[in-house]
């Protein structure tokens, strides 16, 4: 695989770095930037099972997904019909797995993507660490950019993932850690955590992730606005790396506007991007604007499709909720979730998971 991926027209263009996942991405002039990619998604989210079992056996109760130990499994020749038919402008895709062992193609499927005759492609996958094998550990060193460790309860089990997997060689590290006000002080002490302990040393970044109101068994509650500001006011200061997923774009693009070095945080910052730079697709192959709004948009079935662009990425529903992303506030506020609710005057379930 080449070190570079360049893409070039007349009003989209991009510099891919397949050995750091590095994008650079502008269109007809270097300051203007595109408001989407015409060609496709550049990176995708593809769920290949919906089983797991929990750590320990024990489900999350915050999990979105609401999954089990009866879920189901894409199998590779699923994986590969849908990977032909994605235009070659894909450069990364996000594996969405539970129990890291529960689909048996899965090794398969990330051999695939970089070797494959079509369109070689980074695989990333995130894993909450319970079941990591030195067999996994070796197939993700091989083939994986990069590997996100899902920080729950139980620090130990993901601290030490996070160490083996840099041992391993990993190139790219990363610490996912869910933001709500039942994991805010977990959060401080991820951060302190983050300079003192050994195991963390070379950790590529902290990604913290934005609570959703999705899930009917979900029990936890949206972080304040005011506590979020504080809680990534505190990371900077402090100097930690840490990454954003995209639904915390604009609360983090509003409170650095007074930052020393807000154009550079600016420039590394994108709010949400689905439909625009990127897609999921479920288990079942239905096309979503993200994984969240399965139930809030109507899926497009990509197996089925003849030519994914036509009939998937500039579908209707596509083209709406894409409208509908650029419209909304103009900064790319989710058009489907409240994800800055307030939740000081909810009591038990929050009013605002549906």
């Amino acid at each position: 695989m080449e070190k570079h991926r360049l893409v070039d027209t007349p009003d989209y263009r991009y510099i891919f770095n397949n050995e750091n996942g590095t994008l650079v991405r502008w269109g007809c002039k270097k300051e203007i930037d595109p408001l989407y990619s015409p060609l496709g998604p550049e990176i995708l989210d593809i769920e290949v099972s919906t089983i797991c079992n929990g750590i320990d056996s024990i489900p999350c109760t915050h999990c979105y997904k609401e999954n089990n130990g009866n879920g189901t499994n894409m199998t590779f020749g699923m994986f590969e019909r849908i990977f032909r038919k994605i235009p070659r402008v894909l450069t990364q895709i996000a594996f969405g797995i539970g129990d890291i062992s529960a689909n048996l193609d899965l090794p398969q499927m990330l051999r695939f993507c970089r070797e494959n005759d079509y369109n070689q492609v980074i695989p990333n996958i995130t894993t909450n660490g319970f079941g990591i094998l030195d067999k996994h550990i070796e197939m993700f060193s091989q083939y994986c950019g990069a590997v996100g460790v899902s920080r729950y309860g139980n620090k130990d089990l993901c601290y030490d993932t996070i160490d083996r997997l840099k041992k391993a060689g990993v190139k790219q590290v990363n610490m996912h850690l869910l933001v709500s006000e039942e994991t805010e002080e977990r959060c401080y002490e991820t951060i302190q955590e983050s300079l003192e302990d050994e195991r963390l040393k070379g950790l590529h970044a902290i990604l913290f992730l934005l609570l959703k109101p999705k899930g009917s068994k979900n029990r936890y509650h949206q972080l304040k606005i005011e506590k979020l500001r504080k809680l990534l006011k505190k990371a900077l200061d402090e100097k930690t790396r840490i990454a954003l997923d995209s639904c915390c774009g604009p609360i983090f693009i509003e409170m650095i506007k007074d930052h020393p070095a807000y154009q550079r945080l600016l420039e590394q910052s994108e709010p949400c991007e689905g439909t625009l730079f990127s897609g999921y697709i479920n288990v079942d192959g239905m096309f979503y604007p993200c994984s969240f709004t399965e139930e809030a948009t109507g899926g497009l079935n990509v197996l089925e499709c003849n030519d994914f662009l036509m009939d998937v990425w500039y579908n209707p529903k596509t083209n709406d909720f894409r409208r509908n992303l650029l419209s909304h506030d103009g900064d790319r506020k989710c058009p489907t979730f409240d994800l800055y609710h307030d939740c000081s005057s909810c009591s038990g379930v929050c009013q605002n998971v549906s």
